[in-house]
């Protein structure tokens, strides 16, 4: 599997899960100014909507909604604890979708110590040590 991914976008979600669940998938950056994959692909034909993540299964299909492929790669590896059973109303373990957004208070000036809380679960999720290679891998953190 490729996921296409813009450093800190929406596309470090499923990095994170699909790290979380073992899944080995290739990366492939993309710019999303240019519409072109770091190896030179022209992304419109990846996704059409123009924006990350996408990821291309090994049948060639291609997903485009993060939701859609965070569930997917948690239901891939159900051992994983990241996603409930398909019959069940469990809390998810790790919302790396929550995480992502959180982390984005850094670019947009939201100050998170006003929800102490919020903050906390932030640091203790990005303490996690597959988060921290992904964001490693993603050039967010050295």
């Amino acid at each position: 599997m490729k996921l296409y991914y813009a450093p800190g976008a929406c596309s470090l979600s499923p990095h994170i899960v699909a790290s979380e669940a073992g899944i080995e998938i290739q990366l492939e950056k993309v710019d999303l100014k240019a519409k072109k994959t770091e190896s030179g692909e022209d992304f419109n034909k990846v996704n059409p909507k123009g924006y990350v993540p996408a990821l291309r299964l090994d049948d060639g299909a291609v997903l485009t909604e993060g939701p859609a492929i965070v569930q997917y790669l948690a239901d891939r590896n159900p051992g994983s604890g990241l996603a409930p059973n398909a019959s069940s109303v469990e809390r998810y373990k790790l919302d790396a979708y929550l995480f992502t957004l959180l982390n984005w208070g850094q670019w947009t000036k939201v100050d998170l110590s006003r929800w102490p809380a919020l903050a906390q679960y932030a640091e203790r999720v990005k303490a996690r040590p597959k988060v921290q290679e992904a964001l490693k891998a993603e050039g967010l953190v050295t």
